[in-house]
């Protein structure tokens, strides 16, 4: 049976670009939201042999929630990039309306979602860390290389 696959990371981390990667590279994948609706029969979600991919669910408050309800079908993978000024760079690139036009505003934001969300101890619980320091291929090694045989 595939693993569900919960993606956490902070603002402009690059978790979309995991997730489209993964849909790319898996099979049959879809989203978390597909099996949150149906929280109460997530063993049919699970028996489906889908891996699921939530690009936000780092930033739902029942992201531990899921790490319980999953236990070993569920692998948490963190997107981190060690500098908050290239994760502020890419977000101004992508120019999506809810992101901050200044550096203030932007760590601003990260202050505030980790009060609202506490992504700090959806972190903790992850079982890879993958890093988004450099280029795009990197990235995409990066994440070959960490969840090789997970998947």
């Amino acid at each position: 049976m595939a693993p569900i696959v919960g993606i956490l990371g902070r603002n402009g981390s690059g978790k979309d670009e995991v997730a489209d990667y993964l849909q790319r590279h898996s099979t049959a994948p879809n989203k978390a939201e597909d099996i949150l609706p149906s929280w109460g029969s997530k063993r049919s979600s699970k028996t489906a042999g889908k891996t699921s991919l939530s690009p936000e669910c780092g930033h739902r408050p029942t992201f531990l929630s899921l790490k319980g309800a999953f236990c070993e079908d569920l692998i948490l993978v963190h997107v981190a990039v060690s500098d908050p000024k290239v994760r502020f760079s890419r977000v101004k690139k992508r120019g999506e309306p809810r992101d901050p036009d200044r550096y203030e505003d932007f760590l601003d934001q990260d202050r505030k979602e980790e009060e609202r969300f506490h992504l700090t101890r959806s972190i903790e619980q992850a079982d890879v860390t993958v890093f988004n320091d450099g280029t795009l291929e990197q990235f995409h090694r990066e994440i070959e290389r960490k969840l090789a045989g997970r998947l």
